[in-house]
């Protein structure tokens, strides 16, 4: 590791400071990804450092503008895993999955994609901002914690009740952990697009978030 700081100091990505205390903190338990990239030198980005992490560890660079996700291919993924682990499936070819991610020392992730998809995983990089956002837009807001919901059961043992039934605890439901995260993902997503308004539209078979902005 202090061969790999040395040459990323050398490129001037990183400060001799920066090192002593990604070494201090990574020592203490933090992630050695999230470490480098929060302590990028003022003048660089986290595309170069990317890019020359690839470089180093013989892994392509993609930049996610230029690529399309193949929905089928993530639909056979859990979201949790995805989402804990920043992973997104690009593409599959020859027995092989392209797995982007902005992690290259998180393994314990591709590990499991490897597990469940039956199929070798090979890493590329990309940059971070492009792979939360792409994650957001094919899962959607509060992707796991639905999918969570949907294997405890609770998103498919709907019933109406008639006027009669007494039976149910409006704020006992209102309190469950699991639908307590999923409003604050939705509300913490509207605040960060500077929504005004947030719609909820339930469909048969689906639920609609959309978030109105800017008019």
């Amino acid at each position: 590791m202090k061969q790999l700081l040395q040459k990323l100091v050398d490129q001037e990505l990183l400060s001799a400071e920066a090192v002593q205390r990604i070494c201090a903190l990574h020592r203490d338990g933090a992630a050695l990804d999230d470490l480098l990239m929060q302590h990028v030198q003022p003048g660089a980005d986290q595309v170069r450092l990317l890019k020359v992490l690839a470089a180093e560890f013989g892994l392509p660079f993609v930049d996610l503008s230029e690529h399309r996700v193949e929905p089928q291919l993530l639909s056979r993924f859990p979201a949790r895993i995805l989402l804990e682990h920043q992973l997104l499936p690009l593409q599959q070819r020859n027995g092989t999955m392209l797995v982007g991610t902005s992690r290259i020392f998180d393994t314990a992730g591709l590990e499991v994609l490897q597990l469940v998809g039956g199929n070798p995983c090979r890493p590329c990089l990309v940059p971070p901002d492009q792979l939360q956002r792409c994650l957001k837009e094919s899962l959607g807001v509060g992707a796991e914690t639905v999918q969570k919901l949907v294997a405890d059961g609770q998103a498919t043992a709907i019933e109406v009740l008639g006027d009669d039934d007494q039976d149910l605890d409006l704020t006992d439901l209102a309190q469950d952990a699991s639908i307590v995260k999923f409003v604050n993902q939705i509300l913490a997503e509207a605040i960060e697009r500077r929504a005004t308004d947030v719609h909820i539209e339930p469909f048969e078979n689906q639920l609609r978030v959309r978030y109105r902005v800017d008019g």
